[in-house]
């Protein structure tokens, strides 16, 4: 197991390190695309030609967004499969099945917001402790029901659900709709593995939770200039482990896609 943990870490690290461009780009584009989007909400819609700037404006994000994650997990796909793929031929395979990827994408977005639609589960807490046999009441707190069921929501939100959904990003950013063949079988072949599952956990710990630490933390400094100085540099730092964690994932993506054996230091391992 350990083994197995370990290669596809290294395997998936290579693949990032090999190519520090396609860190520095996403680091950018999405900075970018962030910026637009906050830009793109103040856009009036006082008139029609309002609403079509808005719509075009909203589009042309859109096309960047798919464009950059269906290129990188393109690449990553190829990376692991023949090692030789360039950076620009990557994007070129994601810009052709670029449609394909939106699909995924759509589908995607319509079940993570659904799964986000879960109602406060406060009264469920209550109902679930006041269900319980006394003496279970008496040594389970009310508190403890609350954090269990919270860390279980937020596993569902934002593990399970994508960690289901994911791998068939791989295959339609690389084969478009010609993958619906055989994307079952790689589907299987990536959820299957243990390994996958620990890196998704501890990858969304890095690039979720951990920046949602930094980009929150309110250090008490002497004046606006420091301040403002902090909160440039903690959502720098915040949003660099996002990139990171997000490039580590689709490389993983693209290895358990491809089907590769990774080799460890104890030996050959199927990660």
């Amino acid at each position: 197991m350990a083994f197995q943990v370990i290669g596809l870490f290294g395997n998936a690290f290579k693949a990032v390190w090999k190519n520090k461009r396609l860190w520095l780009l996403h680091f950018f584009i999405n900075a970018v695309i962030i910026v637009g989007a906050i830009l793109w909400l103040k856009i009036p819609d006082a008139s029609a030609w309002q609403l079509i700037a808005a719509a075009l404006a909203a589009l042309l994000l859109a096309i960047g967004a798919l464009w950059l994650h269906a290129g990188t997990l393109a690449y990553f796909a190829g990376v692991h499969s023949t090692s030789e793929i360039s950076l620009s031929a990557g994007f070129k395979t994601g810009r052709r099945h670029l449609l394909a990827f939106a699909v995924w994408a759509a589908i995607f977005a319509c079940v993570v917001y659904a799964a986000f639609q879960i109602p406060d589960t406060e009264a469920f807490n209550s109902w679930l402790h006041s269900m319980m046999p006394a003496f279970l009441r008496r040594s389970i707190s009310l508190h403890a029901i609350d954090w269990t069921v919270n860390w279980a929501v937020n596993f569902l939100q934002y593990v399970l659900i994508p960690g289901l959904l994911l791998p068939f990003a791989v295959q339609f950013s690389g084969h478009g709709f010609s993958a619906l063949g055989s994307t079952f079988k790689a589907w299987m072949q990536t959820i299957a593995k243990i390994s996958y599952w620990i890196w998704l956990c501890i990858l969304a710990l890095l690039g979720i939770y951990v920046p949602n630490l930094i980009a929150n933390w309110a250090p008490n400094l002497s004046s606006l200039a420091l301040e403002n100085l902090s909160i440039a540099v903690r959502f720098a730092i915040a949003f660099g482990l996002m990139v990171t964690a997000w490039l580590m994932l689709a490389s993983m993506l693209g290895c358990l896609g491809s089907g590769k054996r990774s080799e460890s230091a104890g030996g050959d391992a199927t990660v």
